[in-house]
């Protein structure tokens, strides 16, 4: 029989995370996708498409064109305080898998050039926890070297899962990784396809080489106001009329969520920037009211909300 490679893997949200479902509700404009439990899930052909923008050599040999796949990805299933999924619909959710049933709401606006909301631009997103765990398989006929350049592309540190990723979400880590390869059939038939279940004669993976993708990157942008911040939430208090934007996160340690912390939005920053850049951008090469040019220059580099027309 062909020689197979099995991988179980176990991460977690280092940022929060945006995995829409292309649907609304009467509640907020794009919920997250959820499993047979309303639990936060992460597609497994969300897994296969990052994997394979940042794959070198020929990803359509291993991830199937004119041909099937040669690689199997499970969808990433939520991790308990008991370390173990849910695969099974359940009776009756714990106190744990009970806070993921009211998740963060992220409200989002677009911005004009003179500084305010543009017109009928409101939306929001729902998000899972930063701190959430997830665990899912890969499974990949005998092909030793591509086999673990996938493992060690989840280490990249641009892996980025779900929506958002140039705002702040999406962010991962892998906690742990165990494999197992199946070379008889004997193997195979003593083989379940529970991710609670442990591989057999299985051994940790140590992913300590750092892959960066194509064309990879980095700045790293420092900021320390000159006296405050102030990021809005919209909402007052009994004490004051504006407060900060609060979030809070999942702790597997306490079984409960953190206490809330101020939260300082990708979105908002990224904006500041973008407008900034179109300001400078149009002063260097006068550029003046009416020119487009600018606004092309800076939707490149810092993208735009899909179906945008103006």
């Amino acid at each position: 029989m062909t020689k197979r490679q099995i991988a179980h893997l176990t991460i977690e949200a280092e940022t929060p995370l945006k995995v829409g479902s292309a649907n609304s509700d009467f509640l907020q404009d794009s919920p997250i996708q959820k499993d047979w439990n309303r639990l936060p899930m992460i597609l497994g052909t969300s897994i296969a498409g990052v994997l394979r923008k940042d794959f070198e050599g020929n990803d359509d040999e291993i991830f199937g064109k004119d041909e099937g796949s040669k690689v199997i990805f499970s969808n990433a299933l939520l991790i308990d305080e008991h370390h173990q999924v849910n695969e099974e619909l359940l009776l009756e959710k714990s106190d744990f898998l009970r806070l993921f049933d009211n998740l963060p709401i992220r409200e989002h606006t677009a911005i004009t050039d003179k500084g305010v909301a543009k017109e009928h631009s409101k939306f929001d997103e729902e998000v899972v926890y930063k701190g959430s765990r997830f665990k899912f398989s890969l499974e990949m006929l005998d092909n030793e070297i591509a086999f673990k350049q996938l493992l060690e592309l989840l280490e990249s540190p641009s892996f980025r899962l779900g929506g958002g990723s140039t705002k702040g979400f999406g962010k991962f880590k892998v906690l742990a990784v165990s494999t197992t390869t199946i070379t008889t059939p004997e193997q195979l038939a003593k083989y379940s396809s529970s991710l609670n279940s442990k591989l057999f004669q299985y051994h940790k993976v140590d992913l300590s080489t750092t892959i960066y993708p194509k064309n990879h990157t980095t700045y790293t942008l420092k900021i320390k106001p000159d006296d405050f911040f102030m990021f809005g939430s919209g909402f007052g208090d009994e004490e004051v009329d504006q407060t900060p934007v609060y979030e809070k996160i999942i702790d597997y340690n306490k079984k409960d969520l953190s206490d809330k912390q101020i939260l300082l939005p990708a979105s908002s920053i990224k904006g500041a920037l973008a407008h900034r850049t179109a300001f400078h951008f149009n002063y260097l090469n006068e550029l003046y009211i009416g020119n487009n040019e600018a606004r092309k220059v800076i939707t490149e580099l810092f993208g735009e909300a899909k179906n945008s027309k103006d």
